[in-house]
């Protein structure tokens, strides 16, 4: 199993995460495709969800969001991918929390 754990990471991931962003992208439409419009991948529970969340929203809004969703999640998986190669300094340049200060006010007030 460790064998088969290795040969896919070397194959397979290592050199996903070389590749530039712009083709990483483009990788992650067409996985976008393969995972929302052929496999449906937990579409059922996905679209359960949004309907639960956003019930005053219109069937049509709903799909807006679940493929919105889907094209998010994919872009998230094949940018985890990118993270393997890349510095530790490009890596906190990117990973910049927005909210940090909605964070630091939770946490003195001790609601984390």
């Amino acid at each position: 199993m460790r064998l088969l754990n290795s040969i896919f990471f070397y194959t397979i991931i290592i050199p996903i995460s070389y590749l530039p962003y712009r083709v990483l992208y483009g990788l992650s439409d067409a996985l976008y495709i393969f995972m929302y419009r052929v496999f449906g991948y937990r579409k059922k529970v996905v679209i359960q969800n949004i309907t639960n969340s956003f019930p005053n929203k219109s069937k049509q809004e709903h799909k807006q969001i679940v493929s919105g969703f889907y094209r998010h999640f994919c872009d998230l998986l094949l940018e985890g991918l990118k993270a393997f190669t890349m510095s530790e300094a490009e890596v906190r340049q990117r990973a910049k929390p927005s909210t940090l200060s909605i964070l630091i006010d939770f946490m003195k007030k001790d609601k984390m």
